[in-house]
């Protein structure tokens, strides 16, 4: 029996399991290892089976750059105390159009990186010409360029790390999917699909764009279950990018894509190196079941999306030599107010932490510290406003 059953082991699950073992909790998480084969697999996916992630301070929005800039902090502590490296302080670099007003997203950008006390430059035209020579942006376009810690994270990497450091603190993994849970007798009884039976005092889901389609809650969260493919272009002379930051592209007036992000070349699993590009959630982008989630996963994602993205990112480095590449899917969860749902959901020991947003894998060790406070103590302790981080529920 544990004092908290996290059910769902992706970043903040993992994140949340550390902070709460080493709060001395009694606590177990129960969450399936990454599928062996995409497509014969008939179980639950993620989208943290991946090699790199951008991480920055940088944002739009001041609360989710409070967020990184303190998940950011811990990254040394984390790889120090695993003995896992997942970070890459490699920079970050935010191009957009040059603001007309302090409205416009880089001013905004800007301004709450000013508020954060984050370390950046700005770039001019010129500017981003001498430090990127590879790049190519449209005349007159400005970047802000974010150095100390920005960069790039391994999710697979952060994982382990995050629950190799539990594991210390004697926390338990249990590698099956939860299918049920309930309450009997005072305790929460999870059923799993491999026929085993769990109890703990206290339940954190955890489950992020799957939260729905098993018996978790009762109830049905409000959330947006969105597609996205991203393009790995697959880097022959790897060295050329040495140093290339990772970056977020915003177009000005081009009517398919709002945006672009790009990670700079990452070794995965085969061996080879990739960059990565994506852009926005895929056309018929949403997934409202299981079996559509599913089927987008063993499919291996969006073809049509995949082109583009190989061409985009052939058009922003021209001369660059790529050989070809591969479509890799990605499933997003997006909540009402676009932040994570840390709270209280409903029945009394039942807390959810869901909902990514698709920005939440650079902060998800401080989501995991809030949601670990939330349980431990049952009422909120963590200082950013609880009502941003509320449950909606459909």
């Amino acid at each position: 029996m544990f004092d908290v059953l996290i059910i769902g082991g992706g970043m903040i699950g993992s994140a949340a399991l550390r902070h709460l073992s080493g709060s001395g909790v009694k606590v177990g998480l129960i969450g399936p290892g990454e599928p062996e084969d995409f497509a014969r697999h008939e179980g639950v996916f993620a989208s943290h089976y991946d090699q790199g992630r951008i991480t920055r301070t940088l944002d739009k929005d001041e609360l989710w750059g409070r967020l990184a800039q303190r998940s950011i902090a811990r990254y040394g502590q984390i790889e120090a105390a695993s003995g896992i490296r997942f970070h890459d302080s490699c920079g970050f670099l935010h191009v957009g159009p040059p603001p007309r007003s302090e409205d416009d997203k880089l001013a905004r950008v800007e301004a709450v990186g000013r508020r954060l006390g984050t370390r950046f430059e700005r770039l001019d035209d010129a500017g981003l010409k001498h430090r990127f020579p590879y790049l190519r942006f449209p005349p007159g376009y400005v970047g802000l360029y974010e150095k100390d810690g920005a960069g790039s994270i391994n999710p697979r990497a952060l994982i382990r790390a995050q629950q190799a450091v539990a594991r210390n603190q004697h926390a338990v993994l249990i590698r099956d999917t939860a299918l049920s849970a309930r309450k009997v007798r005072g305790l929460f009884e999870v059923r799993t699909r491999d026929g085993a039976t769990y109890h703990g005092g206290k339940l954190l889901i955890a489950t992020g764009a799957f939260t729905n389609h098993f018996d978790l809650l009762g109830r049905k969260l409000d959330l947006d279950v969105r597609a996205e493919t991203v393009w790995l272009a697959r880097v022959s002379q790897a060295e050329a990018l040495r140093g290339m930051p990772s970056i977020w592209y915003d177009f000005d007036g081009r009517p398919t894509f709002p945006y672009a992000y790009m990670l700079p070349p990452i070794r995965y699993p085969d061996g080879h190196e990739y960059a990565k590009i994506g852009v926005d959630r895929d056309p018929d982008a949403e997934k409202t079941s299981l079996e559509a989630i599913k089927h987008f996963f063993q499919s291996g994602g969006h073809a049509q999306r995949g082109e583009e993205l190989r061409n985009l990112i052939q058009t922003i480095m021209p001369e660059v030599s790529f050989d070809d590449g591969l479509p890799k899917p990605c499933i997003l969860a997006y909540t009402p107010h676009g932040l994570p749902m840390v709270d209280a959901a409903g029945e009394a020991g039942v807390f959810v932490a869901v909902g990514g947003c698709g920005g939440a894998a650079k902060s998800s060790d401080e989501i995991g510290r809030m949601a670990a406070l939330l349980v431990q103590h049952g009422t909120w302790r963590h200082d950013l406003d609880a009502s941003r981080f509320r449950a909606c529920f459909c």
